[in-house]
């Protein structure tokens, strides 16, 4: 409470000043759709922000999943390569001391 003095020549008056509060109906609604509106804001905040890391993980999940495809082509490349170089290995060597042997009767199966 505070007290309020007015002097009036010798005498003077207090006279104690109460202050109070008080919320309508008005003030209630608008209090209301100010922190529902903030409860929004936040949920839009945390779904986008959610939203961006999903779309963030499958764009590294597919870099990941076309350099496993390219890592298999060059695993396959490299031993495509590797049986060339023994077939080219094997061509100046006497028959007895090749790698590989040729096949003389070959049967087909229908």
């Amino acid at each position: 409470m505070l007290m309020n003095r007015k002097q009036s020549g010798e005498n003077y008056r207090s006279r104690t000043v109460g202050k109070t509060v008080s919320f309508g109906p008005l003030t209630l609604r608008f209090i209301t759709i100010i922190i529902v509106a903030l409860l929004c804001i936040l949920y839009l905040a945390q779904s986008t922000h959610g939203a961006t890391q999903n779309y963030e993980v499958r764009e590294l999940e597919q870099t990941q999943n076309e350099l496993q495809k390219e890592n298999d082509r060059l695993d396959v490349e490299a031993v495509r390569l590797e049986a060339l170089k023994n077939v080219d290995e094997d061509k100046d060597k006497k028959p007895e001391e090749k790698k590989y042997q040729v096949t003389e009767n070959v049967e087909y199966v229908e």
